[in-house]
Parts: structure tokens; C-alpha cells; sequence
């Protein structure tokens, strides 16, 4: 993870993981005494090998004041990392890495020992 500091020190920019999804829970048993399934299947894919039950991580900005955290947009089936803040203090500066391999097509979320060697892109965000 990584974090930094804006230029007032008011808000700090970071990288987490989202919380897991509520999962499937058992519902009310029927007449026969049978319960059923209500909710969804809370299946996520993970990075496999050496990063199990590990999710894409975000970009996140906690506001020191009102102590709000709230999460800054970034590209679709990407994980991002090292965020730092512009100059001016209104954006937010971070890296991506698809999370489809350009190396394996088709293989989503490849792990460390197959696939070490990752495009990336710099992305900015307004905070």
C-alpha cells in the first residue's frame, strides 16, 4: 500500500483493497423445513499463486476534518497503485495495471510467477 500527503496536509491519498461483498445467505426454512438460498453467488476472482484471496486495490482519499473517506474513479478492470498528489492539490496522480494480461489474452488477474512482467499506465484523477 501507499499513501501521501497533500501539500495542507488535510487530506491524504492511499491504496486499499474494497471491502468483500455481502455473500449468499440461507433464507427462511419452507414448510418442509428446507431453506433456500436468497442473496447471490459472492464468487470474486483473486490473482491465483502467491496472492489468494487478494482483490484489485483502489485509490481511496480520507479527509482529515470531516473524516470522510471516499474513493477516487479509476479505469475499469484495472488495479492501481503508488498514488501521489499534483502540485496544485486538486488531482490525484497513480498508477494501473490491467487487470487482463496483454502477455496471456484472456487470462484475467495472472499471478506473480507467471506473469511478473505487467504493462502499466499513469492516470490522473481529480480528488
Amino acid at each position: 500500500s501507499s499513501f501521501n500527503w497533500d501539500a495542507d496536509e488535510q487530506r491524504l491519498c492511499f491504496v486499499a483493497e474494497l471491502p468483500p461483498l455481502a455473500g449468499p445467505e440461507m433464507g427462511p426454512p419452507d414448510a418442509e423445513g428446507k431453506a433456500a438460498w436468497k442473496g447471490y453467488a459472492a464468487y470474486e476472482p483473486d490473482w491465483g499463486e502467491l496472492l489468494v484471496d487478494t482483490r484489485s486495490p483502489c485509490i481511496f482519499v480520507l479527509d482529515i476534518p470531516s473524516k470522510e473517506v471516499t474513493q477516487v474513479a479509476v479505469p475499469a478492470a484495472s488495479s492501481c497503485g503508488q498514488c501521489t498528489w499534483s502540485p496544485n492539490g486538486k488531482h490525484i496522480v497513480f498508477t494501473a495495471w490491467e487487470n487482463e494480461s496483454l502477455q496471456l489474452p484472456g487470462v484475467t488477474r495472472p499471478g506473480l510467477i507467471y506473469c511478473y512482467n505487467r504493462t502499466s499506465a499513469l492516470f490522473m484523477a481529480t480528488a
